[in-house]
């Protein structure tokens, strides 16, 4: 009796756990049927299938170099992943081990399968999201907001007249507009973003990712930070670069990839040609223009000019990294998670202290 290993996933927070547990129950009925013994079940929930970085796929990669599984069983090889190049990865380990890999819909996976199916799928996954991307687009064009809510603002319900919900409503929260004022206030009369943040963090102001714990490595919630106000100017992200604090709504001005050797999304910055129209939104305006343009102003005067050492010929890979030193990368504080950095000749700190203050 073959050893089986059963893999099931679906992609979006729009479908729900039947999903799984319908193709898990196709799967075992035909398991049943080839006389088929299960042995490990992986499963995903709203996971995308455009990397092969993800939890249960990693788990049962690893389960399959430890041995003991002589099948993978999938419902389709889209549920295995819609990446050409993945799909063919996943295929040539399992097939270097001598396991099979199949699926209810395609049967005994073979190479024919990974060409054209992984075609398939990949061209698929392309068309998905450039109709995301246009269906984002036309949003904004009318007025409406195509992602997440910034920090000062919440999503409005309102429902049209057959009751269906208004997508892409949003609103001003007084009390986080009334921070995001402060925050331009204060830079804009000569305070540092380290003094701001700071601040913040002292009077126990909620940052913008306040409620997100998952991400932390001792599960708090995250702090200010500098970076939180002065991001990147030329993407338009950070507080003090958000147009829409005075009214102006921009889209497209960068687009996220992910990197195929660790499944991490990286974000590019989009020619002019790409991006959508600014959008005037002045009911959404919190920061007066005036004080907009101070802050503006003052950022300019910041501002570093290229350097000779930016047209200077580019010096070899080994002599342009920073000094390493035994425990770099190594420390991290146990009262926040942040990394610590050597400072002054004998001693190393607390990075997250040096920049939010004391937690």
């Amino acid at each position: 009796m073959m050893r089986c290993a059963i893999y099931a996933r679906f992609s979006t927070d729009k479908q729900d756990m039947q999903s799984i547990e319908t193709q898990l129950m196709m799967c075992r009925r035909e398991i049943v049927r080839e006389g088929w013994h299960e042995v490990a079940c992986f499963t995903e929930a709203a996971e995308s299938a455009a990397t092969i970085h993800r939890p249960g796929m990693k788990a049962l990669l690893a389960a399959v170099e430890a041995g003991g599984i002589e099948i993978v069983y999938a419902d389709a090889m889209d549920r295995l992943s819609r990446s050409q190049a993945d799909i063919a990865m996943l295929f040539e380990r399992l097939r270097f081990r001598g396991i099979i890999l199949a699926t209810r819909k395609e049967g005994r996976v073979t190479p024919l399968h990974i060409g054209m199916m992984g075609t398939i799928n990949a061209e698929q996954l392309s068309a998905t999201s450039e109709k995301t991307r246009d269906a984002l687009i036309r949003r904004h064009a009318m007025g409406k907001n195509p992602g997440g809510s910034a920090y000062g603002y919440e999503k409005r319900i309102e429902h049209d007249g057959n009751g269906e919900r208004i997508r892409g409503l949003q609103q001003i929260v007084p009390a986080e507009a009334a921070v995001v004022v402060r925050i331009f206030e204060d830079y804009a009369a000569g305070l540092s973003p380290i003094t701001i943040t700071r601040r913040l963090n002292a009077k126990g102001v909620p940052s913008p990712r306040s409620g997100k714990t998952r991400r932390h490595p001792l599960g708090k919630a995250a702090a200010w930070t500098p970076n939180t106000l002065t991001g990147n100017a030329a993407r338009g992200t950070g507080i003090l670069n958000n147009l829409l604090y005075v009214g102006r709504r921009p889209y497209g001005k960068q687009t996220c990839r992910k990197n195929p050797d660790t499944g991490k999304r990286h974000a590019f910055i989009n020619p002019e040609n790409m991006r959508a129209d600014v959008i005037e939104a002045p009911e959404l305006r919190i920061v007066p223009v005036e004080l907009w343009e101070r802050v503006k102003a003052r950022q300019a005067t910041l501002t570093r000019a290229p350097t000779s050492q930016a047209t200077a010929p580019a010096l070899p890979f080994f002599a342009q990294q920073r000094p390493r030193y035994l425990l770099t990368g190594k420390m991290t504080c146990g009262t926040c998670g942040a990394s610590y950095a050597k400072s002054g000749k004998s001693r190393f700190g607390c990075q997250g202290a040096a920049k939010k203050g004391p937690t």
